[in-house]
């Protein structure tokens, strides 16, 4: 059985401008074990599929 000072797991769905923000504002509050999953990352700027640049 996990402790209750153990963090919670929390999962976030998609790396653009929302789903970053939401993950480091968790994260901020402490306590929390956040993972992002996407189809893309902020990493390759130059794919179409990751607009959240120009947002």
């Amino acid at each position: 059985m996990a402790s209750s000072n153990a963090p919670k797991k929390v999962v976030v769905i998609g790396a653009g401008v929302v789903g970053l923000t939401t993950s480091v504002k968790i994260q901020e509050k402490g306590g929390y074990n956040v993972t992002i999953i996407a189809e893309t990352f902020p990493g390759d700027p130059k794919t179409i599929k990751y607009t959240s640049l120009w947002a």
